[in-house]
């Protein structure tokens, strides 16, 4: 495992790694590393915090791009800061004294730039504004159409949908959501699940649910641990969800490997006051 602090070389990847590779390398090592697989191995959860890391940074386009621009500047500082000598020098040599005539031109010139500078900047912002609202009707378009295919049971033409949604933008939360759901009730693949609702808790940080579903997969791909901190996080943002406090006292019964935990009966117990005729028959069978 390489120690450089470079994200790519934390994942094993070259600079020109494309987003597919970025994730299926995080994935792996995030795998081999986790907590859950390595406990009481504190070099472990060091490696596995710094592939975390990495993978926040290359998997989201505007801090990827930035990322690479410091690299980039990185390489070139040496350069950089003999033309900032050079222009430094410049500035602080002695110059011929202006005449009125040229300093009421030179005025003019700044002027006319400022405003032209202005009008360009006013420009450049509208034409983004307008691409960006393009792209955010155009992804919200194919992600309606995903919905309509899925409830028509078409999930190829569903997933394809979703995909061409991306592609225009990658901050609509519904659309990894939609994505994850198909995985899980059509594939059972709890994996890539997780994977997408990764990428929806980082768009909507806030959303309870998303926590919880991402707890589920956590508790089917063998995490209990994740999956409690996942549970917490949702009972945290809405505590009058049965369901998460249910889920939650399984997950503390699979961390203790079906033996009975007083965590895992005070949930049942809160769930089945909430209202959840699962929760007591969970109670009967781990805590009695």
């Amino acid at each position: 495992m390489p120690q450089e602090d470079n994200y790519y070389q934390i994942l094993g990847l070259s600079q020109q790694a494309n987003r597919e590779e970025i994730k299926n390398a995080y994935r792996m090592l995030a795998l081999r590393y986790h907590p859950d697989r390595n406990p009481d191995n504190p070099t472990a959860e060091e490696i596995f915090k710094k592939i975390n890391e990495a993978y926040q940074v290359l998997s989201n386009e505007n801090k990827k791009y930035y990322y690479d621009l410091g690299l980039y500047r990185t390489v070139y500082y040496a350069n950089t800061q003999t033309e900032y000598a050079y222009y430094r020098q410049q500035a602080t040599t002695p110059q011929d004294q202006p005449t009125p005539d040229e300093l009421v031109w030179e005025k003019t010139k700044k002027r006319f730039n400022a405003i032209g500078i202005s009008l360009f900047i006013a420009f450049m912002l509208f034409g983004w504004f307008f691409h960006f609202l393009m792209n955010r009707f155009t992804a919200y378009y194919h992600y309606q159409r995903a919905v309509y295919f899925y409830e028509q049971g078409l999930v190829f033409e569903s997933l394809v949908s979703l995909s061409k949604s991306s592609e225009f933008s990658r901050h609509l939360p519904e659309v990894f959501t939609l994505r994850a759901q198909i995985y899980i009730k059509e594939k059972g693949d709890y994996a890539s699940a997780l994977v997408n609702y990764e990428k929806a808790i980082e768009i909507a940080p806030h959303d309870a649910t998303l926590f919880y579903w991402r707890g589920i997969c956590f508790l089917q791909e063998g995490y209990p641990l994740s999956a409690i901190r996942d549970f917490n996080e949702a009972i945290t943002l809405d505590d009058t969800q049965a369901d998460f406090y249910r889920q939650r006292g399984k997950a503390f019964v699979k961390k203790n490997k079906g033996k009975k935990t007083p965590q895992a009966c005070q949930d049942f117990t809160k769930a089945r006051n909430l209202g959840s005729q699962e929760a007591y028959q969970d109670f009967m069978s781990y805590c009695q």
